[in-house]
């Protein structure tokens, strides 16, 4: 059950008031992965507090298509490769819900992004976590005592609600960067806001489009899985809509993420692998390649988009007349709204510098950014050991010698992850490992006597 603890919440500095043991920032995806880390060891007390921006407790699908499945087996849940036995498995979902035998008899090993998402609702309201809702944290100070060591830490938050400043204080902060939506600066225009839509946000709004208008002219914009499940979505609708997919890539590639590959990010046989966050794990086994760039699709998926083309091609050989059509190696560069209230995006490609289209809406598949920790953690500027924030290998900052006094710290999780890690389905791969590093991490940190011995042995700039 979600507790708010509006008492544990104080704005005033220097409040006589004890510090909490942990403030969290953050109770999504990677938040709940926390909690129920925590959980397991049974270090999720009442002076454990999470600050989530949004106003409820609500988590959408997961990124894509919402009926969409995962890329992944159900056993990449939030727990069940540390300890199959714990109650918040996604069997244990299944059977508490009712589901088990039903979802059995399905023989699906994905489930859908759809049910993913209520199986997070469900760990998170058997959590007795607190949680605050509506509170965007905006900083995060260091409080010191007489011998300038940091003690404690301010986290400063607005009220979404009524933006009332407020603050509380904690020994020890988990900071999960959050992914936003992430849209290119040339669709970003006040005039074409109701026109561009992400692709993590747009089925509602399409619909009401199609309904509306169900000649609509629609543009798919960006590469990899999330643009192709926007596309094969949009076609899947039954109608006269057209839609146009423009992506930078020179092919469509598939996910080559092999058993064999997935087997050496989460078992790892040397010891210099073992000790790395599972992020850096994943990119050293894979490589470093110009022809993974953008994120793969997943196979059957570009199978099936594969499939209805040369459907097309065979009724209609001229591919500019198809009315789901690929756009291959196209990069939009500027867009305007039109006197008519459409989108006119100007594209550029090898074969013409200079062309324009005409939209009735545009899906932005762009990805995602994380970058509001860079302000959030910027009054700690003096207390890292760099000129830039860095991470050890259980995710706490690297911060110089003698600067923490005992038990205290900073985490930062999200940090480690590149283009290719923007998606759920990745995440899901390392998330219970990762949380597992983390909760382990801020204990042993609150058991230390000096932070100096061990802090130097994990350290790693990652």
């Amino acid at each position: 059950m979600i507790q708010h603890p509006d008492a544990l919440m104080d704005g005033n500095k220097g409040t006589a008031s004890p510090p909490l043991d942990l403030v969290c920032v953050g109770f999504d995806l990677t938040g709940i992965a926390n909690a129920v880390a925590l959980d397991e060891r049974h270090a999720l007390s009442k002076d454990t507090l999470f600050l989530e921006s949004q106003l409820e407790a609500f988590w959408k699908p997961l990124r894509c298509t919402p009926a969409s499945r995962l890329r992944i087996s159900f056993l990449h849940d939030l727990i069940t490769s540390e300890n199959p036995r714990s109650r918040f498995t996604f069997l244990n979902y299944l059977h508490a819900t009712n589901r088990l035998v039903l979802y059995a008899n399905s023989a699906q090993l994905r489930p859908s992004r759809q049910m993913f998402s209520d199986y997070l609702r469900w760990c998170a309201t058997r959590l007795q976590a607190q949680v605050q809702y509506g509170k965007m944290v905006t900083s995060v100070q260091p409080l010191k005592d007489g011998r300038g060591s940091v003690t404690a830490w301010e986290v400063v938050f607005v009220d979404a609600v009524t933006g009332e400043q407020k603050a509380v204080t904690a020994r020890q902060v988990v900071y999960a960067a959050s992914q936003h939506p992430y849209v290119p600066e040339v669709l970003r225009t006040p005039a074409l806001r109701n026109l561009v839509l992400h692709s993590s946000e747009y089925p509602e709004a399409i619909s009401t489009l199609l309904r509306d208008k169900p000649r609509a002219r629609i543009a798919v914009l960006g590469n990899g899985q999330s643009a192709a499940e926007a596309f094969d979505q949009l076609h899947g609708i039954r109608g006269e809509h057209e839609v146009i997919w423009f992506t930078k890539d020179a092919v469509l590639r598939g996910d080559d993420e092999t058993p064999f590959l997935l087997q050496s990010i989460m078992h790892p046989h040397s010891a210099k692998q073992q000790n790395m966050p599972p992020e850096i794990r994943r990119r050293e086994v894979n490589g470093a390649s110009p022809m993974t760039s953008s994120p793969p699709i997943e196979p059957r998926l570009l199978r099936q988009i594969y499939d209805t083309q040369y459907d097309f091609s065979v009724k209609e050989p001229d591919c500019n007349k198809w009315r789901f059509q690929i756009r291959l190696q196209h990069e939009v560069i500027n867009a305007e709204k039109t006197v008519d209230g459409r989108v006119r995006l100007f594209v550029q490609s090898l074969e013409n510098p200079n062309e324009s289209t005409t939209f009735d809406a545009v899906i932005s598949a762009t990805g995602f950014e994380q970058n509001a920790h860079h302000r959030t953690l910027q009054p700690l500027k003096a207390l890292l050991d760099g000129p830039s924030v860095t991470v050890d290998r259980d995710y706490h900052i690297n911060f110089r010698k003698g600067v923490l006094a005992p038990g205290c710290g900073i985490w930062l999780q999200g940090s480690l992850a590149d283009d290719g890690d923007q998606n759920d389905d990745s995440l899901l791969q390392v998330l219970a490992e990762r949380s597992r590093r983390l909760a382990e991490s801020v204990l042993r940190r609150r058991t230390e006597q000096t932070t100096e011995g061990e802090e130097e042995e994990r350290s790693a700039r990652l």
